[in-house]
């Protein structure tokens, strides 16, 4: 395997969730394991402990007996030893003084003898249970227990064990459960392998589907199995995900239709006016008009392409701007003076209808933009003779800037897209001005500032928009 296809066989999320469930299953068995072993073998040395508490408690029985034989009991115990010889068994008695009196068998004379104090303490009546170690051998465990005299002193007894045979049944014990635990981890593992390739093959069928999924073919939706599970919820999300982009393709394409026809048009007209400049029979006042329209149509391309980076800039998320808290009532007065003299012109009386007193947190630049919008707007489809009025209403949470006039209205199939880009209305079309963004870069702005822009209307009788603003607190 070259060192590239091991990369990405170890990258291949079965393996690696694979490998992580088998170390984990295999920590979990190795911890098992020694809180296992520990536990038996506590278990192992108290059961071995009450083994020689029986033994030693019989021979301080026989010891304390005034019928006993000494050389009887001596007897059986080298029986009893011979018969565990396996397991290290010695009995030892002490006398009153702490001199060895005799050990079976006699070659443990020497070994396991307790420590002086120990010895004593018993000597004096009490008990002891004692741990020897053996130098690379298993330990050695042993009970020392005084034995009462008539005279009122006491002698010891002393029987101990090897834990070799404990040492022995946790060695079998660690074989069993290794073979155990090793056949435990490959089953899991083979388990879990087998467990994901149907996740992983439904997850692999949905990647499948999406790469046959191009800009041309943004219609197409992945299918569900109906289990309503997460895989579902992916596909779900995904095919939320290729409707909202095919609706953003449809504007993107609709937008540079739009925005190529818009431009064509000054572009027509600005080589039209350069031609006729140019032309050599051209007389000296059409040539003056000619540069005149040149002027023209080239300021209409800057305010066109002005507004569509501002559109643009919108929809790639640019934030607002430097947000402050801003006057209403003057930001509704400044958009007055700025447009008095274009409704003076066309014979259009604008006014302000005493707004409300308030503040609003916002983008000033951005929000006299809005309200300009709006009122060239207004101004511009509205007869001489007409009027624009300016308004402002607070409430709890937003301020609702309105203009409205009493042009020639709406009509109701033309509301629903009034604010869509380069949209235009029969009486908006009827009237070269603008670029057709004006309502759109309305829009944008107020969403951009959390808040709306909304339309009423009717043919005849006018128009009515409202520009709704969150309110600084």
């Amino acid at each position: 395997m070259s060192s590239d296809l091991e990369r990405r066989f170890w990258r291949r999320f079965s393996v690696r969730t694979t490998l992580g469930f088998v170390l984990l299953l295999a920590a979990a068995v190795v911890v098992a394991f020694l809180l296992f072993r520990y536990g038996l073998h506590r278990s192992l040395e108290r059961e071995l402990d009450e083994v020689l508490e029986g033994d030693v408690r019989e021979l301080v029985y026989h010891l304390a007996s005034p019928k006993w034989l000494e050389s009887l009991l001596k007897e059986e115990l080298g029986h009893e030893v011979a018969g565990r010889s396996e397991h290290g068994l010695f009995f030892r008695l002490y006398e009153a003084s702490g001199d060895v009196r005799w050990t079976i068998p006699p070659s443990e004379s020497v070994g396991c003898l307790p420590p002086p104090e120990a010895l004593q303490q018993v000597l004096q009546g009490h008990r002891q249970h004692l741990r020897h170690p053996q130098g690379g051998h298993p330990d050695a465990l042993s009970v020392l227990y005084p034995v009462p005299q008539p005279d009122g002193s006491w002698r010891a007894c002393q029987v101990g064990v090897s834990t070799g045979q404990i040492h022995e049944r946790l060695a079998k014990y660690t074989y069993v459960f290794g073979g155990v635990g090793a056949a435990i981890v490959a089953v899991g593992a083979v388990a879990v392998h087998l467990l994901l390739r149907l996740p992983l093959g439904r997850l692999r069928a949905i990647l499948g589907e999406v790469r046959t999924i191009t800009a041309s073919a943004l219609d197409r939706r992945l299918a569900l199995s109906g289990a309503g599970d997460e895989f579902d919820d992916l596909s779900r999300t995904l095919n939320d995900m290729l409707r909202r982009l095919e609706v953003s393709v449809q504007g993107l394409e609709r937008f540079a239709g739009d925005a190529a026809h818009e431009l064509r048009g000054p572009v027509a007209r600005l080589r039209m006016a350069a031609e006729t400049a140019l032309h050599g029979n051209t007389s000296r006042d059409e040539c003056a008009a000619a540069l005149a329209d040149v002027v023209d149509q080239a300021d209409r391309l800057a305010d066109l392409i002005e507004d569509l980076l501002f559109l643009v800039l919108q929809d790639g998320g640019a934030s607002a701007g430097r947000m402050e808290d801003l006057d209403a009532a003057a930001l509704l007065a400044e958009t007055l003076s700025l447009y008095e003299g274009v409704a003076e012109e066309r014979g259009v009386t604008l006014a302000l209808a005493a707004p409300d007193p308030a503040c609003v947190r916002g983008h000033r630049q951005h929000l006299l933009r809005a309200l300009g919008n709006l009122a060239e707007n207004a101004v511009r489809l509205t007869e001489a003779g007409g009027r624009v009025d300016l308004g402002g209403r607070a409430d709890a949470t937003a301020y609702h800037f309105s203009v409205r006039d009493t042009g020639c209205g709406i009509a109701p199939a033309h509301l629903p897209r009034v604010f869509e880009r380069f949209y235009r209305t029969d009486a908006a079309r009827s009237d070269q001005g603008g670029t057709g963004l004006g309502l759109s870069i309305v829009s944008a702005i107020a969403k951009a500032h959390g808040g709306d822009v909304t339309v009423k209307s009717e043919p005849g009788k006018g128009s009515l928009f409202t520009l709704t603003i969150p309110r600084s607190f």
